[in-house]
């Protein structure tokens, strides 16, 4: 017996594709549909790897020196190319197209001259960016908390194959 992850459901009447999970899946959807424009053809083919290569290699260091010293002081991790990433990624709230990587603020994060880890970073549009930094609380109240998106685009981020 094949178990699909989504299931389609053609709905010539409106020129529109909506996915919903298979039986097994539904644990990971939580209610969540998917909706999309009709292809001009459906095919249970599947589609192949979005990307030949990752994004980013992480290497994992189970001794790093700089945790020997007796004043330890972290670095902050820059990535140009994954930060590249997160851009080309819609809007985590309304699936825009993506104008900014917003790193976290917050929770130990971010203030004058202090910037959290590339890493820590989610896809926003402009106007969901600003808003953000116009008044983080009431951003969070509105639309969830950033850690909860930072988990999930961190997720997918996994699962795509940009992450390694």
């Amino acid at each position: 017996m094949m178990c699909h992850l989504l299931t389609a459901i053609p709905v010539p009447e409106l020129g529109i594709v909506a996915f919903k999970p298979g039986i097994n899946q539904l644990h990971h959807f939580s209610g969540r549909m998917i909706v999309m424009s009709a292809p001009d053809e459906l095919s249970d083919a599947k589609a192949g790897r979005i990307a030949e290569q990752a994004v980013l290699n992480l290497v994992i260091d189970a001794n790093p020196p700089a945790s020997l010293m007796k004043i330890q002081k972290l670095k902050r991790w820059g990535n140009q190319k994954y930060l590249q990433w997160v851009k080309s990624r819609p809007c985590c709230l309304c699936q825009k197209p993506a104008d900014d990587a917003h790193h976290l603020i917050g929770y130990g994060y971010g203030g004058i001259g202090v910037k959290a880890h590339d890493l820590f970073s989610i896809p926003l549009c402009r106007g969901h960016h600003s808003e953000l930094h116009h008044d983080p609380k009431a951003w969070e109240v509105k639309y969830g908390s950033q850690l909860a998106l930072l988990f999930g685009f961190l997720d997918e981020s996994l699962g795509l194959g940009a992450l390694s």
